[in-house]
């Protein structure tokens, strides 16, 4: 018979081996063992969406295995909320992915929303005012409906309108434009134009040069009067009543009784009364602020003024052409003028028919 040994050997000789085999000692084929040399390559490049894959393969005896590769990060925009008009469709308030397309409600990014759900439709025609997904044809539905919602409010004013009622402020209410808009008070309208009891009204214009203007009529008192809560105008135009209609005692542009006024890149023209009157225990807060034409003094305070110039026009407080005192101080008025250029100043007191600035009690101070 044939060893054992002599079959192993003639069977090496019958059966082809390369490195990975080997005919092992009982003649049996055997996979010999590889010290691994291993090379790795991305097979599948990962993307935001999607896990990547690499390969790892032996350049010895050719043995591979894969590892998922981490998704990339979200390339994340934020978009900021845009109210429709009625030119043209807006969006939520809404953060997506550039790369994929992947789109939140949520800055933290836990509540997917697809892209077509985050347009808000066009404004039909005949419409005013927008707020909260509901349009208004007139500005004093948009401010009861808001005036009786939870919570801060904002009206987005469409276009020019006709204001045919007192617009009664009794919780937060912003009332802004992305361009130039005008307001005109009926005639119908008597007694203050707007007036606040409670909550803080923001009056928001585009810009300085877009601003929101509304516009007294014959009968219309006070254009914002203040007997609680606050008032924030910025970017915004009045214009007062001086018809016979009206009496300078209750003719006052804007009337601060309780409560502080904020206003900054604020014109007021023909008031009958005074253009700014502070009541005792009341605060305003002027900022670039142009007073021409009032029937008695272009501010009144009673209570604390306070001048700013944030915006570094040539003088914070501009009081033109009244027919009586520009400025009439019984409480305390203060400039905060700091780091502002040379040749601006707090106060511009000229072509009125009393004094420029007259200190009856109190005090005034403005340093620069």
């Amino acid at each position: 018979g044939i060893s054992d040994d002599d079959f192993a050997a003639s069977m090496a000789l019958l059966i082809p081996v390369d490195a990975n085999w080997v005919v092992d000692g009982n003649g049996k084929l055997a996979k010999a063992s590889c010290e691994h040399v291993w090379g790795e390559e991305i097979t599948s490049q990962p993307t935001c969406s999607a896990e990547g894959v690499k390969t790892y393969t032996c350049s010895s005896c050719g043995s591979s295995y894969t590892e998922l590769v981490a998704k990339l990060p979200h390339t994340v925009t934020h978009v900021a909320y845009v109210a429709p008009s009625l030119e043209a469709a807006g969006n939520i308030e809404y953060w997506y992915c550039t790369v994929c397309s992947t789109a939140w409600k949520d800055e933290a990014r836990t509540q997917t929303i697809s892209l077509t759900d985050v347009v808000l439709p066009q404004v039909a025609a005949g419409n005013v005012a927008y707020m909260n997904g509901t349009a208004y044809t007139t500005v004093e539905a948009a401010v009861t409906a808001a005036n009786g919602a939870a919570g801060a409010d904002t009206i987005y004013l469409l276009c020019d309108a006709t204001v045919n009622a007192q617009l009664a402020i009794t919780s937060d209410i912003t009332i802004t434009a992305a361009k130039a808009v005008s307001l005109q008070v009926a005639e119908k309208v008597s007694g203050s134009v707007i007036y606040g009891t409670a909550g803080t009204l923001t009056i928001t214009g585009a810009s300085e040069d877009a601003k929101i203007t509304i516009a007294a009529s014959t009968k219309s008192q006070s254009m914002v009067k203040l007997n609680g809560g606050n008032a924030v105008l910025t970017n915004v135009q009045l214009k007062g009543n001086t018809s016979s209609t009206v009496t300078v005692a209750n003719g006052n542009c804007v009337q601060i009784e309780v409560g502080t006024l904020t206003a900054k890149n604020v014109t007021l023209t023909d008031c009958k009364g005074d253009g700014i009157r502070v009541y005792a225990g009341a605060t305003a807060n002027v900022d670039n602020v142009t007073i021409s034409g009032a029937g008695k003094y272009g501010v009144n305070i009673l209570g604390t003024l306070n001048i700013y110039n944030t915006a570094h026009a040539d003088q914070a407080l501009s009081v033109s052409n009244t027919k009586d005192h520009g400025i009439r101080v019984e409480g305390t008025a203060q400039s905060h003028l700091n780091n502002v250029p040379a040749g601006t100043y707090a106060i511009k007191a000229e072509n009125n028919k009393g004094r420029g600035i007259v200190v009856t009690s109190g005090s005034i101070n403005l340093s620069h």
